[in-house]
């Protein structure tokens, strides 16, 4: 367990660490830092920086509809038929039937 540095110290704690040690071992109330900067963990759901809560049944949910469309994509980049160059001649059908073939 990491303890805050005035319990060690045996100092009298401010109210700010006690505060700050209440949010987050009992309300379970933690602010993310880093590219979640803003986003907060309130209970168990994940709280956007605007308010929106996303409970972790959603977050599953968001994850696997990711996937899933992940894994669509791929297998139909494997249906779709390699595009290849097609030649086109063009034949006079009377040349055709006079010169029996060649006449391309």
């Amino acid at each position: 367990m990491q303890r805050p540095p005035c319990w060690t110290a045996r100092q009298p704690c401010p109210n700010e660490c006690a505060a700050a040690e209440y949010q987050r071992r009992v309300l379970n109330q933690l602010e993310l830092t880093g590219p979640w900067q803003g986003w907060r963990l309130a209970g168990r759901d994940l709280v956007s920086p605007d308010g929106q809560r996303i409970s972790p049944e959603r977050l599953r949910g968001l994850i696997f509809r990711q996937s899933m469309d992940a894994r669509r994509d791929r297998a139909r980049a494997r249906r779709q038929p390699k595009q290849q160059m097609v030649r086109v001649v063009v034949v006079d059908l009377a040349q055709y039937r006079a010169n029996g073939g060649d006449a391309a």
